[in-house]
């Protein structure tokens, strides 16, 4: 059996196949979701080119493609039409993102490209700039530039708080 969400859809306007989509299709779906924006962010923060708004700020936000697929289907059903494998999912689902997102924010490389960005923003435009002062608070908020035991501390707190 194929999994839906990891095919393309021939579907018009691309909407989710819902006659094909299973329960059992979103746990798999999810651990390539995660495996392929870990890669995704990783390839990101540790692009030996100078950051650019382009190698940095856009690849970014193309990083969570197949998550975005796959989490705006089961949220939009598990809210409408909830049952006792997606509530499982979803419990399985809240300490992962958090560690996910923890990684993400802390992750010192990436980081760094987006406050070198952040520090020269010749060229962009205001939309851009926008985007930028957008990444660069969310990282910000979640602490990014933190450092010593507090940073080594956040990600256990927040892990915490989503179990």
């Amino acid at each position: 059996m194929t999994n839906p969400f990891l095919t393309n859809w021939s579907t018009p306007f691309e909407l989710p196949p819902f006659d094909q989509i299973k329960d059992e299709h979103f746990a798999p779906a999810f651990d390539e979701a995660f495996k392929q924006s870990r890669a995704a962010i990783n390839a990101i923060a540790d692009n030996p080119e100078p950051p650019t708004y382009a190698n940095t700020i856009d690849a970014l936000e193309r990083a969570d493609e197949l998550m975005e697929k796959v989490a705006g289907v089961f949220f939009n059903i598990s809210g409408s039409d909830s049952n006792e494998a997606r509530q499982a999912l979803q419990r399985d689902l809240a300490p992962r993102f958090t560690a996910f997102n923890s990684e993400t924010m802390m992750n010192e490389a990436l980081f760094k490209r987006i406050e070198t960005l952040n520090a020269n923003r010749t060229g962009n435009s205001a939309e851009q700039n926008r985007v930028l002062d957008l990444y660069h608070r969310r990282f910000v908020r979640a602490s990014a530039n933190l450092t010593g035991d507090a940073k080594k501390r956040m990600p256990e707190g927040t892990s915490r708080l989503a179990a």
